[in-house]
């Protein structure tokens, strides 16, 4: 299948950053002393991460994608170089004839202003961000395409598009056609696209060879060409999400049957590594580090990167709602009120620190998780108890070692119905991106909003 020719209009947006309403006792002994230290430390890190923060609050700003009387969202983030890019979607105006378009946005960090925005219509209908990476130069964003192609029941495709870093210029855009009416492309923030090298990796569902029959795809492009350097097509699976480490692919699929299946493929060529099934309670959510790939649900489960060999099993208090690795530690966040977050080993699968939100007043709800250089975030909504249905985008920076450095929540320009899609850490900035909605007319609709705040802790 050969890259389309692009059918993207783009436009300059100035200052989009700065909206207002969118936009006693002495120890003489000092190596005691530091034992006791190490040891007060260690213990009072080890299980719950403290409740109490001294940091101030950093500084915020925001910008909305609002498109007047219908909805919008703004969702997965990737960041390079002092820049950070979203992809959004909308209108959608929850009909058939509905016709979202996907907006690609950049913004320089610390400079606290837009770069470049360009609007993207992969088909007549409405169409869905499912992930935005970048490469050298590059910047790559996947859809899910055709939504209401059959009224509400979804017939769906997917479609990427290439855009230059420093211009937004279009690159090169391709996409494969729809097939039958099955599920396309997870709609969770990347993980249907990541980036190895210079290539980009897509998974998704979709009729790459035009016979009326849908197929799970897993096809690596070459992000400065546009062209195809591999590809394993399976009419058997259904594509679920993707990760990967420095030079390999794990895949989580559904097959037919109703097993979900791990496979890892090699990154420069595709070819088939190993696969192992999984327990089913194991849906959707996949990370890959420290030499190793962690499934979670209800459960998480560690294997061994290179052989597939299962290495720990843990039950967390809930189910996994978002989970990222970095430095030999696990981070989740959990959708329950027993938990809100914890780390776990990467290597043994041992309990670190967790946070309890029950004493929480108002309660806080973690969303999603990501992991910097030395801080793991957690995003979600606070409710604002003097509002009916009020919630507001809430970002969490801890230590890894689980200290609560800080806690941007300040009111966005409306505090009703927030909800989190991604978030990011980059340079000492947090990021956050989802919808928020009004607390005027027109009543009823939700927008866009990213939220970038900092710079702390870098």
């Amino acid at each position: 299948m050969a890259a389309l020719a692009s059918g993207h209009r783009g436009r300059h947006i100035v200052n989009a950053g700065n909206h207002s309403q969118r936009s006693s006792a002495v120890w003489r002994r000092p190596f005691l002393f530091a034992v006791f230290i190490a040891i007060a430390v260690a213990i009072s890190t080890c299980l719950t991460a403290p409740s109490a923060y001294s940091a101030p609050r950093s500084a915020c700003w925001e910008d909305h994608l609002y498109l007047g009387f219908e909805s919008a969202f703004i969702g997965p983030i990737t960041a390079a170089g002092g820049k950070v890019f979203v992809a959004g979607a909308g209108p959608f105006t929850g009909s058939p004839s509905s016709h979202a378009a996907i907006y690609v946005r950049a913004y320089n960090l610390s400079a606290r202003r837009s770069l470049w925005e360009n609007v993207w219509h992969p088909t007549g209908k409405d169409n869905w961000p499912t992930g935005i990476v970048h490469t050298p130069g590059v910047i790559v964003t996947a859809a899910e395409t055709g939504l209401y192609v059959t009224g509400s029941i979804p017939d769906l495709g997917l479609a990427l598009s290439a855009y230059s870093v420093g211009s937004g210029r279009p690159l090169w855009d391709d996409r494969c056609p729809i097939g039958s009416p099955l599920r396309g492309q997870p709609r969770g923030p990347n993980d249907a696209l990541l980036a190895l090298g210079h290539d980009v990796i897509v998974a998704g569902n979709c009729d790459p060879n035009e016979t009326g029959v849908t197929s799970g795809l897993l096809r690596a492009y070459d992000a400065r060409k546009g062209t195809i350097a591999w590809q394993v097509i399976d009419p058997s699976v259904t594509q679920l999400s993707i990760a990967n480490d420095f030079t390999r692919v794990f895949d989580l699929v559904l097959d037919t049957s109703g097993n979900l299946t791990l496979r890892a493929y090699d990154g420069a060529s595709g070819a088939a590594l190993w696969e192992t099934v999984v327990p089913n309670s194991l849906v959707n959510h996949i990370v890959a580090g420290d030499g190793r790939v962690f499934v979670a649900g209800s459960q998480i489960i560690a294997l061994d990167g290179a052989s597939g060999a299962l290495e720990w099993t843990v039950t967390p208090a809930n189910s996994v709602q978002s989970l990222a690795e970095r430095r030999g530690r696990l981070f989740i966040a959990e959708n329950g009120d027993n938990i809100l977050a914890a780390a776990y080993s990467a290597r043994t699968g041992t309990l670190l620190w967790q946070v309890n939100p029950g004493s929480e007043t108002p309660p806080f709800t973690a969303e999603d998780v990501a992991a910097g250089r030395d801080v793991f975030l957690v995003a979600g909504t606070r409710e604002d108890t003097t509002v009916e249905s009020a919630s507001h985008l809430v970002v969490r920076v801890y230590s890894l070692n689980g200290k609560l450095l800080s806690e941007n929540g300040e009111p966005t320009t409306s505090k009703i119905d927030a909800t989190v899609f991604d978030v990011a850490w980059a340079h000492g900035f947090s990021i956050v991106s989802g919808m928020i909605g009004h607390e005027e007319p027109p009543y009823g609709i939700r927008e866009g909003v990213v939220r970038i705040c900092g710079p702390t802790h870098p």
